[in-house]
């Protein structure tokens, strides 16, 4: 099925497709299979809505919504591939995957670019089922058993709205581009309380989570703006429930997701400001929901921490931005002095002493004969 969205209507209402009937009443199948074989009763309601957002991913969508359509599972599914009016051909590849599975993959198509006018569409109000699996249009699925393993999770834990797993990190262009994230131990990984997810190295990557549907929603009505539609956001409301004891995260201990990093992503293609911004609207959106004192204090170190690695990749930052962000730090936190201190640390770390320690270059005229006196010994030495 396709669905066209013509300007200026970029949010979907939720009879933009048919009513779902009844409830998760299947029979579970009596073994994993290709979801592409699926052959469930017409009506039947998916347990699973896979979500995959794709702007020119031309190179990648076929090869994403094939890692999808490889999925083994017991239970049915629904797939939802969205495409802001790319201009690569995306489009077309997701409407004959649309067209080849019509009870299967729903291809919802923009026909103007909606992300570049502030606007997110809420597509998770598409969703037919009780749990909502993301994947980005660049990233591919690559372990069959990925979605029956991470719902086997949830099901068996009431409190759990998150299971997240390990991915593969391709960085285009590198010579070893490949890491793995999160890097937790399998022990850490059975035992990781809330605040823990707080640290990078254990935040689960996009393409891997499966929330339950009914607090995704949740997310969406709590956050104001687009702060709810950015993963960053979504996670971090999801930490703060954490903590408050109203919902359980999981790491599924396998590496299930090849996830790129390239130029033409939506974070590896920002600017530092960008960064600065987005984090800082994020972070204030997410205070209120931080249990106050220590937990609203580590939400400010690490947001520290997040900037000053983009910092440290971009030196034209200006120290205005930085000076900025750790008083924005400092606010977030009752210890603001000791959250000031430590947030200018980091960033004295990361992005001060690297520039600081750098040779200077000499001017143009200074490389040349005569130029400071000292001829081209200046040229070979800065070159």
């Amino acid at each position: 099925m396709t669905i066209v969205v013509p300007p200026p209507d970029f949010d979907l209402p939720p009879d933009a497709l048919p009513p779902a009937r009844g409830g998760w009443d299947h029979v579970p199948l009596p073994a994993p299979v290709p979801v592409v074989a699926h052959n469930w009763p017409a009506g039947t309601r998916p347990l699973v809505t896979v979500l995959c957002h794709t702007y020119n991913h031309g190179r990648f969508i076929g090869e994403t919504i094939d890692g999808i359509l490889s999925q083994e599972t017991t239970f049915p599914v629904q797939v939802i591939v969205h495409d802001d009016a790319s201009t690569d051909g995306t489009a077309a590849i997701v409407r004959g995957h649309a067209e080849r599975h019509p009870g299967l993959v729903v291809a919802v198509l923009h026909q103007e670019n909606a992300f570049s006018r502030g606007i997110h569409p809420w597509l998770p109000a598409l969703a037919r089922g009780r749990y909502l699996a993301q994947c980005d249009g660049d990233d591919r699925w690559i372990r069959a058993d990925k979605l029956e393993r991470q719902v086997a999770l949830l099901e068996a834990d009431p409190l759990c709205v998150l299971v997240g797993a390990r991915a593969y990190i391709w960085r285009e262009g590198d010579a070893c581009p490949y890491a793995i994230a999160p890097d937790s131990t399998p022990a850490e990984a059975a035992t990781l309380p809330p605040a823990a997810y707080l640290e990078r190295r254990h935040l689960p990557p996009t393409s891997t989570r499966v929330w339950r549907t009914a607090f995704f929603d949740r997310i969406r009505s709590a956050l104001p703006g687009d702060v709810g539609a950015y993963d960053l956001g979504q996670a971090l409301y999801t930490i703060a429930a954490g903590l408050r004891g109203e919902a359980a995260i999981r790491l599924h201990d396998a590496v299930v997701t090849r996830h790129r990093k390239h130029a033409g992503g939506i974070y590896t293609g920002a600017t530092s400001r960008w960064h600065v911004d987005f984090l800082a609207r994020i972070t204030t959106a997410l205070v209120p929901f931080f249990p106050p004192g220590r937990h609203r204090h580590r939400l400010a170190l690490e947001a520290a921490g997040w900037l000053a690695e983009r910092s440290s990749l971009a030196p034209e930052l200006p120290a205005l931005e930085r000076m900025r962000w750790a008083l924005h730090a400092g606010r977030l936190s009752r210890h603001a002095p000791l959250a000031l201190l430590r947030t200018e640390a980091r960033f004295a770390k990361h992005f001060l002493l690297p520039l600081l320690t750098k040779p200077r270059r000499r001017s143009p005229q200074a490389a040349l004969p005569g130029g400071d006196g000292r001829g081209d010994t200046a040229a070979v030495r800065h070159a």
